[in-house]
C-alpha cells in the first residue's frame, strides 16, 4: 500500500472547491426563500450551513449544540449557544468545553429592498424558525434533529450533518445552473475564509507579521491572523451588511477590500468570541527549559497549551529533543545536527541558534531563534 501511494499520490485539495459568493446567493433564492414555502429538507440544509460557516465549529461540534437552558440564549441581536457539557471537543479543557458560540443577527430590521435580501441570510432567523418548525416533533433537545423520516424528531448524527452542508451547496449551484463542485467536503466551510484570503490577494504572513497594538487581538480560531479588538473594529449592523453585501455580489474577487473590512468579514464568518477569554490568552508563552537526566526530557502544561494563542511548544520539543545539543535518546546524544561541517560550524551561527532555540536567554528568544534557524538550514539546504 505505500509503494501504491507514492506511485499515485492522493491528490491533496488546499483550497475548497466551492466558492461561499454562490453558496451564499443560493440560499436567498427559491427553494430556499421565502421560508414560508421552503420545504422541512431544504429548511435543515439552509439552517445547517449558516451555523457551520458563521462558527466554524466542527460537525461533532454542531451535534452537540443543546437548546436546553443554559445552553442557548435567544437575545434581540443574536443567539449564544454552548455545548452540552457531556460532549468532549477535540480539546478538552474547561474553557472549550464552556465557551460561548455566538449567532449573530444580519440586518434583523430590513429598511428596503436590499437590506430585506440580505436578511434571508440571517443565522439567528434560520435558527429560530427551525426550532418553530421542529417544536412539534422535538422528541431531543440538540439543536439538530431529524425533520422527516423515521427518525423523526431525533438527534441527528454526524454524518447526517455533514450531509446537509454538502447538500446546501450543491443546491444552491443546481439552482443557479452551474456545475457541482467536486470533492465536496463539510469540514472546508473552516477553511473557506482563509481560502478567501488568498483570493483577495491577502497573505496569512501579512496578518501574522503585522505589528500588534496594545489592543490588538488575535482569534483562537484562525492560527496567524491577528484581529483588532472589539472597540477598534465597532463591529455591528452596518459592517456586517457591508461585508456580506461584497460576498453576495461576487466582490472578492473584484473589489479591493480595506484591512478593516478583511477583519470584519473574517469576524463574521470566524463568530468571534470576546468574551469568557482565558487570563493572558493573549500574551506569547514561552516554554521553560527543563536539563533533567533522562532522555526526551519535556516539560509542558496542558492548560496553557490549550488557553493561550501563540505558544512555543514546538520549536520547544524539536530543538530541545531533536535537533540540539540536549537531545539524547536511546543512548545518543547530540541531535541531529551534531558534529557539522568545519565550513558551516566555523562561524558558530548555526550553534548559537541551537542554543538559543532550546534554552533561549532573551525573552521570546525561543521565536526569534526558530525563525532565524529555519531560514539558516534553507539557505545551507539552498547551497548543496
Amino acid at each position: 500500500m505505500t509503494a501504491a501511494s507514492r506511485i499515485s499520490p492522493r491528490p491533496i485539495n488546499i483550497v475548497p472547491s466551492w466558492d461561499l459568493n454562490i453558496v451564499l446567493k443560493g440560499l436567498t433564492l427559491p427553494p430556499f426563500e421565502p421560508l414560508s414555502s421552503i420545504t422541512m429538507d431544504k429548511l435543515a440544509w439552509k439552517t445547517t450551513f449558516l451555523v457551520a460557516i458563521t462558527t466554524a465549529r466542527r460537525v461533532g461540534e454542531l451535534q452537540a449544540l443543546s437548546i436546553n437552558e443554559p445552553y442557548m440564549k435567544i437575545l434581540q441581536d443574536r443567539l449564544i449557544l454552548r455545548l452540552d457539557p457531556s460532549f468532549l471537543p477535540k480539546v478538552v479543557s474547561d474553557f472549550h468545553k464552556s465557551q460561548e458560540i455566538i449567532l449573530p443577527s444580519f440586518y434583523q430590521e430590513p429598511k428596503n429592498e436590499e437590506e430585506e435580501h440580505f436578511h434571508t441570510l440571517d443565522v439567528r432567523r434560520m435558527v429560530l424558525y427551525y426550532l418553530h418548525a421542529s417544536e412539534k416533533i422535538r422528541k431531543d433537545q440538540n439543536l439538530f434533529i431529524h425533520l422527516l423520516g423515521q427518525n423523526k424528531g431525533k438527534k441527528t448524527s454526524r454524518s447526517t450533518i455533514a450531509n446537509w452542508i454538502k447538500r446546501a451547496i450543491l443546491e444552491a449551484y443546481q439552482i443557479q445552473g452551474l456545475p457541482p463542485p467536486g470533492k465536496l467536503t463539510a469540514h472546508s466551510t473552516r477553511a473557506t475564509a482563509v481560502s478567501w484570503a488568498e483570493k483577495a490577494s491577502a497573505s496569512i504572513e501579512q496578518y501574522a507579521e503585522r505589528p500588534r497594538g496594545p489592543r490588538s487581538i488575535r482569534s483562537p480560531n484562525i492560527t496567524g491572523i491577528d484581529l483588532m479588538s472589539k472597540e477598534d473594529l465597532a463591529f455591528g449592523e452596518k459592517e456586517r451588511g457591508n461585508i456580506l453585501q461584497v460576498c453576495c455580489r461576487g466582490g472578492l474577487l473584484e473589489t479591493e477590500l480595506t484591512q478593516q473590512q478583511w477583519h470584519s468579514f473574517l469576524w463574521y464568518i470566524y463568530g468571534a468570541r470576546m468574551n469568557d477569554k482565558p487570563e493572558n490568552w493573549d500574551v506569547w508563552y514561552e516554554s521553560k527549559f527543563d536539563d533533567c537526566d533522562k532522555e526526551a526530557c519535556l516539560s509542558f502544561s496542558k492548560e496553557i497549551l490549550c488557553s493561550r494563542t501563540t505558544v512555543d511548544h514546538n520549536y520547544y520539543a524539536i530543538c530541545q529533543n531533536l535537533l540540539s545539543r540536549h537531545a539524547t535518546w536511546r543512548g545518543t546524544s547530540g541531535g541531529l545536527l551534531h558534529d557539522p561541517p568545519a565550513e558551516v560550524s566555523k562561524d558558530g551561527l548555526l550553534g548559537t541558534l541551537l542554543d538559543e532555540c532550546a534554552n533561549p536567554k532573551k525573552r521570546y528568544g525561543r521565536f526569534k531563534a526558530a525563525k532565524e534557524l529555519r531560514e539558516y538550514l534553507a539557505q545551507l539546504s539552498n547551497n548543496v
